[in-house]
């Protein structure tokens, strides 16, 4: 569950990963087991803590190799500055585990100008990152001029603004990403959705 919530962190898997990166072309099978050779004691089950996240990652490159559109995801960043750099970085940390395509920007001036870059970009998945106290004005904004356009669109919040949550959810907004999501659940989730899993 640490590692699945990234309280422990594994680097370039479930933080940080590289999503530029291949992972199916540098995996190398090992010969035999050390659970196969005969014991007069009970075994210990060996798990690698990493193996989900890859496992999760590596499904994403199969079904890209086979065919299928890599899952992209559109940041729009808008407002404070540094709270909307803070938020993209949690995303693109976030959504790197999964190997999805990150489509970043400098940030947008007006919602109306982030909704036009975000429906030109063709992206599965919309962040919306900016800070909580303009969350209340420029995410309802956004959700409907997204929705408007695109009802499939997946709509997220970078962040959890307690207070307005509800106000969110009924604007439109699809769910939330934030440091006690279930990384690991939220991205399998996803995965399902596309017909990744």
């Amino acid at each position: 569950m640490d590692i699945a919530q990234r309280k422990i962190v594994i680097l370039g898997t479930n933080q940080y990963a590289n999503p530029l990166e291949s992972m199916s072309q540098s995996i190398e099978k090992l010969q035999g087991s050390p659970n196969n050779e005969p014991s007069v004691y009970k075994k210990l089950h060996i798990y690698r803590g990493a193996r989900a996240f890859e496992e999760v990652r590596l499904a994403t490159e199969h079904a890209v190799s086979g065919g299928k559109k890599k899952p992209s995801v559109f940041l729009l960043t808008i407002g404070h500055p540094g709270m909307r750099k803070a938020r993209a970085t949690f995303a693109m940390n976030f959504f790197g585990c999964a190997g999805y395509e990150i489509i970043d920007n400098t940030g947008f001036k007006t919602v109306e100008k982030g909704v036009k870059a975000a429906m030109d970009s063709k992206a599965e998945i919309i962040v919306l990152c900016s800070s909580d106290k303009e969350y209340g004005i420029l995410a309802p904004a956004a959700c409907q001029g997204i929705k408007s356009q695109n009802k499939e669109a997946i709509i997220l919040v970078a962040g959890y603004p307690r207070e307005i949550v509800e106000t969110l959810k009924s604007n439109g907004t699809d769910d939330f990403i934030h440091v006690r999501t279930n990384v690991l659940e939220f991205l399998l989730n996803l995965q399902k959705k596309f017909g990744i899993l």
